[in-house]
């Protein structure tokens, strides 16, 4: 198994291997990673993450959250979100009381599409209520509609709903690792004959102070025995 463990916005993983142990050498096997693994840390480590994936049969709608700053891969694309851009109040849709757009820019992972977009997202009061007001944007011709759904201004953290990305089935793979470890048997018999001598050492040393023990109160009941004579 693999246990995660994070610190701050980073995420690291430890092995739990099983061992197979022999007499001249010892077998080490265990998962060094595995897709599963790649997508976690990749979420985690980019402060971006997928929150919904819903299919049909040609495309795909996904709802994604980003900070500024930070990236995520979609299939063969890398979109960044770099960062906000403040509307003018001459571009503000009707009734709206703060709109914005995101700086995003999507990039192919071979190079040859690198498009900038610009996805609006508005606050509007309507019958003393406020809704959202958020219009597509089209990514060029290739079909992929980007929504700027939601932004959340403590974290700086921005909402969008992509459609249009074709259902591609990433291959899973998991990595197994095994490792041979010779003599390793003879660490461990050279550390039992030292914790054996050293065990004989302290019998042998704690045998000599009982000896001389022994002989002091000898010596003095036989001084004892003289001076009672005199």
């Amino acid at each position: 198994p693999m246990v995660a463990n994070s610190q701050g916005a980073s995420m690291n993983w430890t092995v739990d291997p099983e061992i197979k142990l022999g007499w001249m050498n010892d077998m080490y096997a265990y998962v060094a990673g595995s897709s599963i693994v790649e997508r976690i840390t990749k979420e985690q480590n980019t402060s971006s993450s997928i929150l919904l994936n819903q299919a049909d049969s040609e495309s795909e709608s996904r709802l994604i959250r980003v900070k500024r700053g930070g990236y995520i891969e979609l299939d063969d694309f890398k979109v960044t979100f770099t960062d906000f851009e403040f509307m003018a109040e001459s571009e503000y849709p009707q009734n709206a009381t703060i709109a914005v757009r995101a700086i995003l820019n999507f990039e192919s992972v071979n190079g040859s599409i690198s498009e900038m977009i610009k996805p609006e997202f508005a606050i509007v009061r309507e019958n003393e209520q406020n809704i959202t007001w958020s219009p597509p944007t089209q990514l060029g011709t290739s079909g992929i509609v980007v929504q700027f759904t939601n932004v959340n201004p403590q974290n700086e953290e921005i909402e969008l709903r992509i459609t249009g990305f074709q259902s591609i089935a990433e291959p899973e793979w998991v990595l197994l690792t095994i490792e041979k470890k010779p003599f390793v048997s003879v660490v461990w018999i050279g550390t039992f004959l030292l914790m054996i001598g050293f065990s004989v050492s302290i019998y042998r040393r704690w045998g000599d102070q009982k000896r001389r023990e022994s002989q002091e109160r000898n010596h003095q009941v036989t001084d004892d025995d003289n001076e009672a004579y005199e």
